[in-house]
């Protein structure tokens, strides 16, 4: 939220200026956008959380600490979950919670 530099690395290390265009503080998540040609954009699909099941296999990607290319794996153990943001304290309702690391 208040970085002021912020570079995006596409996966053929071609990289690019960043500006946060919306973030959600208690869920730990920004929006970014970047000016990349169309092709090098290809968007993912977006599953339906209401099609999870407890006991199903899934996968967390991310680039902690700086390491890219991150990938661990567990199972959902609940759905429908509510925690208190770390942020603000404020409840945070339908958390799907798994075992992977994160």
């Amino acid at each position: 939220r208040s970085a002021s530099d912020l570079r995006v690395t596409l996966a053929d290390q071609t990289t690019y200026d960043a500006k946060v265009v919306g973030f959600d503080q208690d869920k730990d998540v920004a929006v970014l956008r970047i000016d990349a040609p169309k092709d090098k954009l290809r968007p993912i699909p977006v599953g339906v959380s209401a099609d999870l099941l407890v006991g199903q296999k899934v996968f967390a990607i991310g680039n902690p600490f700086g390491l890219d290319h991150t990938l661990t794996t567990g199972v959902i153990s609940g759905l429908r979950r509510e925690i208190s943001s770390a942020a603000t304290g404020r409840p945070i309702q339908d958390v799907i919670q798994t075992d992977a690391a994160i």
